[in-house]
């Protein structure tokens, strides 16, 4: 399954070195440390080794992989909630960042969809001097706006989507808005069947590898009902060994 080939690049743990300046020598070592970092990154968050993150990733053979998407996601949940470090990271990608560093930044700017982004776009379309990167930017500014915390929840990709905001964050509602789909594996219809099994993988998978996953997944249980309810259960009964 799709969704198990993306968050597998992002699964286990390695806690990384001490904080240090904004800088380009993140010390990954390797993809695979690159995504144990960005899976746990809510539990022992660095913002200094953001920009220098994202320039890494851009520039690695991840970039060309299905975890592109869901790594927009998870730099573009930190910008919501921190301008500083959404500006700082500009920066830092305007003067030594690739064009897929650029690239990538310009897509996680453009799915933050507030005022600061919505400005560094347009610094952006006006600064760089590459018409890939332009039209690109224009496409962004032009074209549909998607909130990612209130769009349709209609393939898999979304599922990713919101598993990197999570892992960047923390947050709850990320969680509460793969449960709402959990019932489609039962009772939707075609991709939607899809879609409510990859949630029912993924938050089964998710249960045992975050502790705050298994206490969001508890607390909605006590709220839920119906088929979510049953199938939340199911999810939450222990693994045979």
């Amino acid at each position: 399954m799709r969704t198990q080939r993306i968050l597998g690049l992002l699964i286990a743990m390695v806690l990384l070195s001490t904080p240090r300046g904004w800088c380009d020598d993140v010390s990954f070592k390797s993809d695979k440390e690159f995504g144990e970092w960005m899976t746990y990154y809510y539990q022992n968050p660095d913002p200094t080794r953001i920009p220098g993150a994202l320039k890494y990733f851009s520039d690695s053979a991840l970039f060309k992989t299905g975890a592109g998407i869901p790594t927009i996601a998870f730099f573009s949940a930190l910008f919501r909630k921190d301008d500083n470090l959404m500006h700082k990271t500009f920066d830092e990608v305007s003067a030594s960042g690739s064009e897929n560093a650029k690239l990538l930044l310009v897509n996680a700017l453009s799915l933050t969809q507030n005022a600061e982004s919505k400005d560094l776009l347009k610094k952006a379309k006006s600064e760089w001097s590459s018409s890939r990167l332009k039209d690109t930017i224009e496409g962004r500014i032009s074209g549909e706006q998607i909130d990612l915390y209130t769009t349709e929840i209609s393939n898999p990709g979304v599922l990713d989507m919101l598993w990197a905001s999570f892992f960047a964050t923390g947050d709850v509602l990320p969680i509460q808005r793969i449960i709402s789909v959990l019932h489609l594996r039962k009772d939707g219809h075609g991709e939607e069947i899809i879609v409510g099994g990859a949630a029912e993988w993924s938050l089964r998978s998710n249960v045992t590898q975050h502790p705050k996953v298994l206490w969001i997944c508890k607390q909605e249980l006590t709220k839920s009902e119906g088929l979510t309810k049953t199938l939340l259960e199911d999810v939450l009964k222990p693994t045979p060994k």
